[in-house]
């Protein structure tokens, strides 16, 4: 099994063998050097700036809400100046960023567990897309001459990942231990979202794990999906989830909840109008053609009253730390209530 407690890396870094234990001090220092260069946020008491609300998002499917209820006036309805950006750095170097360029990003719950071992000061407020069996988000996608069947044989193989703490990686590493795989036995080259298609391409990976849209962009390229490691959690798993500043959630929670409800009112308009929420798909993310006409839409699930919060997302948290606590060689220190805010269960 692996060390692999904290780990944030440049785009397209390969990472092999023993050389993951090194990972974690290095990312203690590119933490603290980011941190120490973005400005800090004071909370300003006025209407608004309470209502002010500052969001990254990701080039994904799993971003459609928020774009959908900023394109159909429901944040405006809500009351809340939400404005939003859409980023490509890795999840784990966008979460330091939390709380000082923005109040909300989208983020996965090995990240936020990671993260907070580290001491950031990070709560999960609502999940957002989900992985269905019936309608699978993710992929794993090997290329056609890779030698790549099963994740039985991912050993010795370099294969590209999202990000070493997001939790479609977790999920992959957890296929293949329990294919039999020494987890140390796989090399790991870390890049965008939008970057592993053409990794791909090029061959300069065997395979890729990847989300929608950009899936489709690599099997349309010739690759081949294994599976969608999610499968392992069950038949459903929340694919992305929504991340904020602790200190600016606990003091926000009418805001965070008006939020949360505004993205639910997105998710129920994508579910009657698919064909006009695909067309959005491809204004923020690039795909286009044959690739956005053949990419699904997922279905959504948000919280929108503390006890929804804290009753589905701590046992979801908890899943986490478990899986966490298997596939690496250390042991996750802090709970589900420590990554909540105050009013939803946290501590």
């Amino acid at each position: 099994m692996l060390n692999r407690t904290i780990q944030h890396n440049t785009p397209t870094t390969t990472l092999q063998g023993s050389r993951f234990r090194n990972v974690v001090a290095a990312a203690a220092i590119a933490s603290a050097s980011l941190l120490a260069v973005l400005p800090g946020t004071s909370w300003a008491s006025d209407d608004a700036a309470n209502n002010a609300i500052r969001v990254a998002i990701a080039p994904t499917t799993t971003a459609l809400p928020v774009v959908v209820a900023d394109k159909e006036g429901y944040f405006k309805e809500a009351g809340l100046d939400v404005t939003y950006k859409v980023s490509n750095v890795t999840i784990s170097d966008q979460l330091v960023t939390v709380g000082r360029q923005f109040d909300i990003a989208m983020g996965t719950q090995p990240a936020l567990i990671t993260a907070t071992q580290q001491g950031l000061q990070l709560v999960q407020i609502t999940s957002g897309a989900l992985d269905t069996k019936a309608n699978p988000q993710a992929h794993f996608v090997v290329g056609p001459d890779s030698g790549i069947k099963s994740y039985a044989d991912f050993a010795g193989k370099r294969l590209g990942t999202l990000s070493l703490t997001g939790n479609l990686h977790y999920a992959v590493l957890a296929n293949a231990l329990a294919a039999g795989v020494k987890l140390n036995d796989i090399n790991w080259v870390v890049g965008t979202v939008p970057q592993m298609p053409d990794l791909l391409k090029a061959k300069r990976v065997a395979g890729i794990e990847e989300i929608q849209p950009f899936s489709r962009f690599a099997i349309a390229n010739g690759g081949i999906s294994i599976s969608d490691p999610f499968r392992i959690l069950g038949d459903k798993a929340f694919l992305g989830v929504f991340l904020a500043d602790k200190a600016w959630a606990n003091s926000h929670e009418s805001q965070v909840l008006k939020f949360n409800k505004a993205l639910q009112k997105a998710g129920v308009w994508i579910e009657k109008n698919k064909d006009k929420a695909r067309a959005l798909v491809g204004t923020y993310t690039g795909a286009r053609g044959k690739v956005l006409a053949e990419t699904t839409i997922p279905n959504f699930e948000f919280q929108t009253t503390a006890k929804e919060v804290e009753t589905v997302m701590k046992p979801d948290l908890t899943t986490w730390i478990a899986l966490l606590n298997k596939v690496t060689d250390q042991t996750v220190k802090v709970t589900a209530s420590d990554m909540l805010p105050s009013w939803g269960g946290g501590k």
